[in-house]
């Protein structure tokens, strides 16, 4: 049955065969790691090109738009309460209805810096104000989310994904090209922009402070100070202003709080002559 067996040991295997077949394999996987590294490089660089060149107008206009309005913002905060209050409405004020706007709501004390804002709109949750004004504004905190990809940090880490990665990067990059765009470009044209600024933590309890420009013409139309239940503090009317629809519905606590927020605007924005008659009309049983 041969030597080797009758010794005990098996065939000799053909090592200089196996040693070349592992010589082939690792030349192969090394051949499509380079052609992957160099498809991914590739791709790298065509991902900067497009963030860097395709999309360098939309981001400065962008850019320009937050820092606009971090900067009314910053300069609200720091208001005096006592100049709170003007109210120079007229039909610019009416026709902010039925018109796309933005509308952010934060803490007073998060209004200091760009930072603060930002991270305060990235926080914010919806409320009922401004369509318990008959508004439907984009809330700050969408401008954003949708306008995250346009800035550096969309593509800051390139450099440590894999060619997987960049592809799926370079999918979400041209989806949110096609299809997010215009509606940011929409926002970042709002005609109006409201501010309500929580002086405490919970709006149903403590203050707020509420601001509406009109962005097309530079303006505050609206500075006050308010509180649920409709308790006006500091007030008055520079011109007409006009009345508003009543809010939609009572569904809950939290809902009721901000319509009665509301209500107090809408009696900043009522002619004088018609809050007068309003406040002296007796109360129908």
């Amino acid at each position: 049955m041969g030597e080797a067996k009758r010794s005990g040991f098996l065939p000799r295997l053909p090592w200089r065969y196996l040693a070349g077949l592992g010589v082939l394999i690792g030349a192969i996987v090394l051949g499509f790691n380079w052609r992957q590294e160099q498809r991914a490089a590739a791709l790298r660089v065509e991902l900067r090109r497009m963030h860097q060149t395709d999309l360098e107008p939309l981001r400065t206009e962008y850019d320009a738009a937050l820092s606009r309005l971090h900067t009314l913002i910053i300069d609200a905060a720091k208001m005096p309460v006592e100049q709170l209050g003007t109210v120079d409405a007229g039909q610019v004020f009416q026709g902010f209805r039925g018109q796309p706007g933005l509308y952010l709501r934060i803490p007073l004390t998060q209004a200091g810096s760009a930072a603060q804002i930002a991270q305060a709109g990235l926080q914010m949750e919806p409320d009922w104000i401004p369509s318990c004004l008959g508004w439907n504004p984009l809330t700050a905190r969408e401008l954003y989310e949708i306008g995250a990809f346009t800035q550096p940090e969309f593509i800051a880490r390139v450099d440590e994904e894999n060619l997987m990665k960049l592809r799926v990067r370079e999918e979400t990059l041209n989806q949110r090209m096609t299809k997010d765009r215009p509606g940011l470009e929409a926002a970042m044209r709002a005609p109006w922009f409201m501010l309500v600024l929580q002086e405490g933590k919970s709006r149903s309890d403590e203050h707020v402070r509420v601001f509406v420009w009109n962005l097309r013409e530079n303006k505050l139309q609206l500075s006050a100070r308010v509180r649920a239940q409709g308790i006006l503090l500091t007030s008055r009317i520079l011109s007409q202003g006009v009345t508003t629809e009543r809010g939609q519905g009572e569904g809950g606590a939290a809902q009721a709080n901000d319509c009665s927020i509301a209500s107090a605007l809408k009696k900043l924005t009522a002619p004088p002559a018609a809050a007068q008659h309003e406040a002296q009309s007796p109360r129908q049983p």
